[in-house]
């Protein structure tokens, strides 16, 4: 089986096509599922219970502190192995900030359901919730302004650095479809995880362009060819560890972070082997056709 087939044989503009499709499917999963937000970007109240001797029941949980607060809670099973202490745990989000003396009913009524039990309230104002995600925004902002600058220095082909952020701007659109489809919430987790998609992606695809650009001699589809080989290699190892990450953990961090580097991959795989080779391979047929009339 010939995994760069159709770098080899398919036109330039099937390949483009291709990566539109799948972001376009990417797309309407945001917009139909929607991404939750987490306590880090809404105000509330967190509570966060550590210190169990045994795996509690989320939904046990959540009924019993909906019972006493009176709203909705969504609960979060949490494992301790910081330490290696085997302890267990859960946050629960409530959508409503409480007051002092609240806290102190919540504290007393798990102390009563889970003995031993540590308990932290944290509630959330909706100034501090506000900050968090105007930082955050900048943050993704900035990634994609520096990495610009950087290739542009680099490689001075408009051509070829336009796709590249475009690819990248697509890859995080691929990992924000996975968190609406398995509804991980936007927290500082999933921040940066996003934040870790847009350096990792470009590397595949400056791999791609220093095949393509800067190498002389042979023909670009083959000179891509060489590069997806080395890419898929990389690309398929981070994969398989993550999702190894994924189906051996039980922190909720980790999952949220492992899915969205996890969908955020399958983008890159889909936009540096489809998309970007597809815009390159027109750029440089062209400037060849252009080449060749020229001499003529």
């Amino acid at each position: 089986m010939d995994i760069t087939w159709h770098v080899k044989h398919m036109k330039a503009n099937q390949m483009i096509a291709i990566a539109l499709i799948f972001a376009v499917a990417f797309s309407v999963a945001i917009v139909v599922r929607g991404i939750p937000f987490s306590s880090d970007f809404k105000s509330g109240t967190l509570i966060r219970v550590t210190g169990l001797d045994n795996r509690p029941d989320a939904t046990a949980a959540s009924q019993s502190l909906k019972g006493l607060l009176n709203t909705d809670v969504g609960v979060t099973i949490t494992f301790d192995n910081s330490l290696m202490t085997g302890k267990f745990g859960f946050e629960a989000e409530v959508g409503q900030v409480i007051a002092e003396n609240g806290e102190n009913n919540i504290i007393n009524f798990i102390s009563t359901q889970f003995p031993g039990a540590n308990t932290l309230v944290l509630p959330r104002g909706s100034f501090l919730t506000t900050l968090f995600k105007n930082q955050a925004y900048e943050a993704v902002i900035a990634a994609f302004i520096l990495m610009s600058v950087v290739l542009f220095i680099a490689f001075r082909q408009p051509t070829a650095v336009g796709v590249m952020i475009l690819c990248v701007a697509f890859d995080a659109l691929a990992a924000l479809g996975g968190m609406a489809l398995f509804q991980v919430p936007l927290s500082f987790g999933s921040i940066a995880a996003l934040l870790m998609i847009i350096g990792y992606s470009v590397d595949t695809d400056i791999l791609l362009s220093n095949h393509m650009l800067k190498r002389t001699g042979g023909e670009p589809r083959s000179h891509a060819s060489d590069a997806m080989i080395t890419g898929l290699m990389t690309q398929g190892s981070t994969i398989v560890a993550l999702v190894a990450i994924n189906v051996l953990t039980t922190a909720a961090l980790l999952f949220q972070l492992s899915i969205v580097l996890i969908f955020g991959l399958i983008g890159d795989v889909i936009n540096t082997w489809f998309l970007n080779v597809g815009v390159l391979l027109r750029s440089t047929e062209r400037q060849k056709k252009r080449e060749y009339y020229v001499s003529d």
